[in-house]
């Protein structure tokens, strides 16, 4: 029985890391994301003035940092799906033990809360999950909508004035 013990605390524990891991991943991507959408939405403004920046270079950088956007956005979901699916396991396993030993005892259901460092890692992943300004499902997709605006604008302006 001491060996199963230590199999499910070593699994618990590199979930544990491998948890923290993505979540410190999907934090950098979601800042990178907003980062990149500003630097678009700079060059588009900076565009509006052509001594600073002019149209066609501003358009070419546009579409190239709203293409980085989209490819970021895509490996941001990809990190968030994963992580999501890690979190639901690790519930699942805290719930099943302490209603597997609730079972045992032949007791009321606990009020043994998990452990500390548990509880932060799932409380810390979930919150991590809403990229900077535009929390939610649909911010992933809000963010490549506006960097698309952006990149359209920028190269029609630069249309309109050549």
């Amino acid at each position: 029985m001491s060996n199963k013990m230590y199999y499910d605390d070593d699994f618990k524990g590199f979930s544990l890391k491998y948890l923290h891991k993505i979540t410190k991943y999907l934090r950098f991507v979601g800042y990178l994301i907003f980062l990149i959408t500003s630097i678009n939405l700079i060059l588009f403004l900076s565009s509006l003035s052509p001594r600073i920046f002019p149209f066609k270079e501003a358009s070419l950088f546009s579409i190239f940092f709203t293409f980085f956007c989209f490819g970021v956005t895509i490996y941001y979901e990809n990190l968030r799906k994963r992580g999501e699916a890690i979190f639901e396991e690790i519930s699942d396993e805290l719930q099943w033990h302490i209603g597997y030993r609730d079972s045992l005892s032949n007791k009321e259901p606990s009020t043994k809360k998990p452990e500390f460092e548990i509880r932060v890692a799932l409380r810390s992943f979930a919150r991590t999950t809403d990229i900077p300004l535009i929390p939610g499902k649909f911010g992933p997709a809000l963010y490549i909508g506006i960097n698309i605006v952006i990149s359209f604008f920028t190269g029609y302006l630069g249309y309109i004035k050549y």
